[in-house]
Order: C-alpha cells, then structure tokens, then sequence
C-alpha cells in the first residue's frame, strides 16, 4: 500500500429506519464520478478513513468493494450481533480510500499478506491519531494491532498527515 494511491468521496446519507441508513449520494471531487469508481470497487485490501466535519472519526480495512462493505455498515443485520457503523446516521462525511496498485486478483497468499499489512497500518493510523489529538478516533469500534514495520510505520505517517488535513 502506498500514501499516494487514494480516493477521495464526499457522502450524503439517509436514515432509512431505527437500525439503518442508506447512501444517497456520492461524489468524487477529482473526477466527478458520482458512484465509486476503481480502485475502490476491486476485491483487494484496502484502507479506509471516515471525517466528519474535518476530523477522522473512523479508521477501518476491507477486502470487499467499498460498496458492499459500506452497505453492511449502513445497514446491518443486527440478528447476527452486529450494530453497524457508530457513525451511520451522520448526513455528511468524507471519505478516502487508500488501496496499493498491482493486480486485481492477487492468490489467496498475497490478499492475506495485504490484508494483515492493511490491519497494521489501520491500527498505526489510529494510534498515530490518539497520540496527536489524545483521545481514539469518536466513532472507532475495533482497531488490529500487529507488530509493524519500520516500512508500514512510514505508510501510515503519510496516510495520516494526508487524512488529517
């Protein structure tokens, strides 16, 4: 994964009910797409970070497309125990996705690989914002910490300073 190989979307949200929400719009301010476009869509690791109102609230890791995984987070089936996201019921927030270029469909060993290195630069970026602003992330929910990298530690420095601005 690399610091400079990231999207940006802008999010509109509605609450569809008690339990859930639901996107109504989304927008990438460099291309004006208005739906998720590739890299995010593909079915590699990826890195996520959520602001609202300009600050980091969230910090998370998908294999799935975005979309999907934004989907169960929106709207989650709490039947199986899981609540969704703390932050779903916002009506604005950002959005960047950062996922590493190189082939759409790695083995099986190379997405765990990429997996495991997405969770450890997710838990440095979370830290990373704890020692800065002395407090976790609002919204965070579970953070994975591994052994890093003096090479995912310098990933993660440049994932953050971007974020936060």
């Amino acid at each position: 994964m690399r610091s400079n190989s990231s999207q940006l979307f802008n999010l509109e949200i509605e609450k569809i009910n008690k339990k859930g929400s639901k996107i109504i719009k989304k927008s990438e301010p460099k291309t004006g797409e208005d739906h998720f476009t590739y890299p995010a869509t593909n079915k590699k690791a990826k890195l996520y970070i959520v602001k609202y109102k300009k600050e980091i609230i969230y910090v998370g890791i998908t294999k799935q497309s975005i979309t999907n995984r934004l989907r169960s987070g929106l709207n989650p089936n709490t039947k199986n125990g899981y609540y969704g996201y703390r932050w779903r019921f916002f009506k604005k927030v950002d959005l960047t996705v950062w996922c590493d270029s190189g082939h759409d469909r790695p083995s099986k060993d190379k997405l765990e690989k990429d997996v495991l290195d997405s969770e450890t630069i997710e838990g440095e970026i979370a830290y990373l914002f704890r020692k800065d602003k002395g407090y976790w992330p609002k919204y965070q929910t579970e953070i994975h910490f591994h052994k890093a990298t003096p090479k995912q530690k310098i990933i993660a420095q440049q994932i953050y300073t971007i974020a936060k601005r």
